[in-house]
């Protein structure tokens, strides 16, 4: 029992705050270890990453989403929630004062048990009589501990930790915007691709047919041109559904209804190209960048300081209350100093024995905060397997692009001397049929590599964190 009164007078002389004192970790990370010729490491990190492209459509999409997602919608009214929480927490530093104001008008029974009955028959007092009265009151707890404190702190933790899940929020949007643009135009580029393709197989059955009919070819012949041209334009409605289905998901990225963009995204254009260097920046400083690490670091610090709340409840608790009053029959008089009144109640409240649920409280907040230094562990650990793996990504597939362009030049080539051949009787109908069967193919392969280059370069941007500075 000595030691809790020490524990008390040295509080009141100084104040504390029981709980941890938070620390905010500093992450550390070396060079990059997946770099590619593409990548520069010393220029700095360009947030405003979905310009690099040059295409003022995604540009003015990325702007839309920005303003009129309703998922950052939602995302900024929980910081608004956790704002206004902030300020409840707050306002436990302050006193707590209230007003009060009466009037009663009563009469009193002659007929009336014990002595009023009597005092009213006799005279004694009146019958109908009325009775005013106005104060304040007021409350003000101590914060000897330091639990309205840590109340407080782990509000502001939790204020900030919701926004920068809508920061998040916000990248994921902007980078689900461009991925969705680049599937978009990729794939309107492998429609164009298959329908020349396929106006290509339309005219090469044309000519097997005339020598069908002069006798220079073999009706197998004509069967096997009718299919390839069927195969390819088989491709077709599945390239425009997948057209159709990107542009409504870009309607909905942008709080529009899926066909409010149809008008404006149907008109084909190229797939935006990628710069030819992409500055990613210190790999240190992806992690002080990416909306996810900074939340797991505001998650962790809430927790610590929830230690200090639950804390707190096993010391006394020291509350000053008082009121003060005006009370009279009267009203002419009832501001008058005499009917003034007054009290000043200091009072301490102590939990002193609960059944060890106030320590359960410590343990659970303890145990929370380590279960997040965890979680913020695993989130560094995972955001840097995220930006290798997207580096590394990128940069392989800017290599399967090029040898894919060599590969769709040698097949345009072989299709064009097998159909010579063929035309002059110098070579198998089987011999052209592989050859455009192979250039289909490779430059199908060559527009998809070509749009994952630009979906991978976009997931590289996500993964580096940035994106989310520009609609601060």
């Amino acid at each position: 029992m000595m030691r809790c009164y020490l524990v008390v007078l040295a509080a009141l002389g100084a104040g504390c705050s029981v709980g941890p004192d938070y620390r905010a970790p500093e992450p550390v990370a070396t060079g990059w270890a997946g770099s590619d010729d593409a990548a520069n490491e010393t220029a700095a990190y360009d947030p405003q990453w979905w310009h690099s492209f040059g295409d003022p459509v995604l540009d003015r999409l990325v702007t839309r989403a920005a303003a009129d997602n309703l998922e950052l919608a939602a995302a900024a009214a929980r910081v608004r929630q956790a704002r206004a929480q902030r300020r409840a927490a707050r306002s436990t530093l302050f006193p707590s004062i209230g007003g009060e104001a009466s009037y009663t008008n009563y009469q009193l029974s002659k007929n009336g048990p014990g002595i009023t009955g009597d005092a009213v028959e006799q005279g004694l007092t009146e019958r109908d009589d009325s009775f005013y009265t106005a104060g304040f009151d007021a409350a003000y707890e101590i914060d000897m501990f330091g639990g309205n404190r840590r109340r407080r702190e782990s509000a502001a933790a939790g204020e900030q930790l919701a926004l920068e899940r809508r920061r998040g929020v916000m990248l994921t949007v902007v980078a689900e915007v461009a991925r969705e643009y680049m599937e978009l135009r990729g794939a309107q580029k492998r429609l164009a691709i298959t329908e020349k393709n396929a106006a290509l197989q339309r005219d090469l059955t044309a000519l097997v047919e005339r020598k069908y009919r002069a006798g220079l070819s073999r009706e197998l012949d004509v069967v096997r041109a009718r299919s390839q041209t069927r195969v390819v334009e088989a491709l077709v409605p599945a390239l425009r559904s997948q057209i159709r289905g990107s542009a409504y998901r870009l309607g909905v990225l942008t709080g529009q209804p899926p066909e409010a963009l149809l008008e404006e995204l149907l008109t084909s254009t190229p797939i935006p190209g990628a710069p030819e260097i992409v500055p990613v920046g210190l790999r240190s400083e992806l992690l002080r960048r990416r909306p996810d690490v900074r939340a797991a670091e505001r998650a962790l610090a809430q927790a610590s300081a929830e230690i200090g709340v639950a804390t707190a409840e096993m010391f006394p608790k020291f509350v000053l209350a008082g009121d003060v009053a005006w009370e009279s029959v009267d009203r002419g008089d009832w501001f008058d100093e005499d009917s003034q009144r007054w009290s000043l109640v200091p009072f301490v409240d102590w939990r002193i024995f609960e059944g060890g649920r106030l320590r359960a409280q410590v343990e659970f907040a303890e145990a929370i905060s380590e279960e997040q230094a965890a979680l913020y562990e695993q989130t560094v650990l995972a955001a840097l397997a995220d930006a290798e793996a997207a580096l590394v990504s990128y940069g392989e597939e800017r290599r399967t692009r090029r040898t894919l362009d060599e590969a769709s030049a040698a097949s345009e080539r072989a299709a064009e001397l097998a159909r010579r051949l063929y035309d002059i009787g110098l070579s198998d109908f089987l011999d052209v049929l592989d050859a455009e069967r192979r250039l289909v193919e490779v430059q199908d392969r060559q527009v998809q590599s070509e749009t994952r280059v630009a979906v991978r370069l976009v997931g590289l941007y996500k993964a580096l964190g940035g994106g989310w500075q520009s609609f601060e």
